[in-house]
């Protein structure tokens, strides 16, 4: 799928797996003048920010991964805008 919007925006799906319903619906979220936020923290508490604010491919793997290549157990990461 290709989406056609201006420069200034970046777009992503509403992507997340589910494997039972309800499935998340389909849609596209724009962004504008994205920044990271002021802190984040993994559900352990642990600080992710330095692994978040830039875009170097540095990504959060602090979860518990499940015995199926590719999925890991329910997480998240909670910021703090500035």
């Amino acid at each position: 799928m290709a989406i056609d919007h201006p420069a200034a925006y970046e777009v992503f799906p509403n992507e997340r797996f589910v494997s039972a319903p309800p499935f998340p619906e389909f849609r596209v979220i724009a962004s504008r003048d994205a920044r990271a936020p002021a802190g984040a923290w993994n559900d352990r508490g642990i600080d992710v920010l330095p692994l978040i604010s830039t875009r170097d491919r540095k990504y959060v793997t602090s979860f518990e991964e499940l015995p199926f290549a590719g999925f890991a157990k329910l997480h998240w990461i909670e910021a703090r805008s500035r």
